[in-house]
Order: structure tokens, then C-alpha cells, then sequence
């Protein structure tokens, strides 16, 4: 009985090595590497993406009374779970409501980890529209922006 295990072991081993072709290579879907000056390129973006949020582009959006069309700003906003929301109240004009509307935000939803809860957006602030006051109603100004780029800040709410 057991010479007939070391023959089918041996047999067995005989086989599997007639087959074996050697270490599996890449997969044809998979990408080639990246090389060395493509490493270096991403890092380069990375570096300059962290530059810009530390000194950012283009005015700070204090104030909905002062945009300037068509201008470039910066703001810290802050996702509630439903939306992104200033983090710093934004002064209106008297008897006005106002709103700040991202037009391509979910464009960026690739760059938000899972829990960011704050980031910091570079708008070009495009187009303001202004609905009259209506049976005691306030002003509602609805203010577009287009999202330029964004970079994901640490949360301390």
C-alpha cells in the first residue's frame, strides 16, 4: 500500500512539473508599472496641490455682498451629510437669502475619503441670480460656482 502512494506521488510530481510554465505573469487587463518619471510627475502634482491649499489662489469668499462676477475665490466648506456648507458664516445683502450652489462638485467625489468631513474649494464664482421679495418673503440670491479644484483639510469641527 504505500509503494503505491510513493508512485502516485511521484507521478504526481512528474505531472504538475511537465505543466508548470513558471510564475504567473502580469494579467493583459492589468496596467503596465509606472515608471519612475511617471512616480515622479504624481508627485510633483501632489506637492503642488498641498502648496496650493496652504497659500490658495484668488481671494477669500468672505461676503456674498461683495462677489465680483465672474471672480476666483477660496472657501472652507464643511459636508453636514446632506451638502457642503461654509464653515465661516458669509454675510448677505439686507432682507436677502442666499445660496452658494457647486455646479460640478460630485466631479470631485474621487478626492473625499471616506468620513471627510471639511475641504477647501477653489471657485469661479459665474453667475448670480436674484428672485424679488415676495408677500413678506425675503430676496433670494442664488450664487453658481463651478468647482476649479479642491484639497481635503483635516477636521476640526
Amino acid at each position: 500500500m504505500l509503494i503505491g502512494v510513493r508512485v502516485a506521488a511521484s507521478l504526481l510530481a512528474a505531472a504538475s512539473a511537465a505543466c508548470w510554465r513558471g510564475p504567473a505573469g502580469p494579467s493583459p487587463s492589468d496596467p503596465p508599472p509606472a515608471g519612475p518619471a511617471v512616480v515622479a510627475i504624481e508627485a510633483a502634482a501632489v506637492a503642488a496641490r498641498k502648496a496650493r491649499c496652504r497659500n490658495p489662489p484668488g481671494k477669500k469668499l468672505t461676503s456674498l455682498s461683495s462677489v465680483e462676477l465672474p471672480g476666483t475665490y477660496w472657501i472652507d466648506m464643511y459636508n453636514d451629510g446632506a451638502d457642503w456648507q461654509p464653515v465661516d458664516h458669509l454675510p448677505m445683502p439686507y432682507h436677502h437669502a442666499a445660496r452658494l450652489e457647486l455646479t460640478n462638485a460630485a466631479d470631485f467625489s474621487d478626492r473625499f475619503g471616506r468620513g471627510t468631513r471639511r475641504a477647501r474649494f477653489f471657485l469661479e464664482v459665474r453667475s448670480r441670480r436674484i428672485r424679488p421679495a415676495t408677500a413678506g418673503r425675503p430676496y433670494l440670491a442664488t450664487y453658481r460656482a463651478h468647482v476649479l479644484d479642491l484639497c481635503v483639510l483635516r477636521s476640526r469641527l
